[in-house]
């Protein structure tokens, strides 16, 4: 499983859901399906603005686990760890929980946004990563 955390540089500072737009965008580029794991109800719903508002030349489709088309949609937003669908090749996670993700995708991305719940579990889970033999990247953007 390969394992890239994203922390909210300069760059995504004052529109850091755009960061998850973009990493979107590039999985569903090489083909790769999407699950968000989003903190709560209202991430999740700022997320789908974001996904809606991203870039006009873009289409990101997604859904909300519950909607009838979230079984068909290559992006799908979801509540929690617990929703985790092992099937799923690319997880983009924003929980805050300290311990790592099972290995079930392919590929992990773990975002970690600028407050200090956000960076305080990162840090937990980049170790934990670690420690359980994988090779995590960092990147700022």
């Amino acid at each position: 499983m390969r394992v890239d955390f994203y922390t909210v540089g300069e760059r995504f500072r004052e529109r850091p859901l755009m960061l998850v737009c973009k990493l979107c965008a590039k999985a569903l580029d090489v083909g790769l399906d999407v699950q968000i794991l989003c903190v709560d109800q209202a991430q999740a719903r700022a997320i789908d603005e974001a996904l809606w508002a991203f870039d006009p030349e873009c289409f990101l489709p997604h859904a909300m686990d519950g909607e009838e088309d979230a079984a068909f949609a290559p992006i799908r937003l979801s509540i929690g760890r617990a929703a985790l669908t092992p099937s799923t090749p690319f997880v983009l996670n924003l929980t805050v929980e300290p311990d790592p993700l099972p290995r079930t995708a392919a590929r992990l991305a773990e975002v970690v946004l600028d407050d200090d719940a956000s960076k305080l579990a990162g840090r937990a889970r980049f170790r934990s990563y670690r420690a359980a033999g994988l090779d995590p990247k960092h990147h700022v953007l």
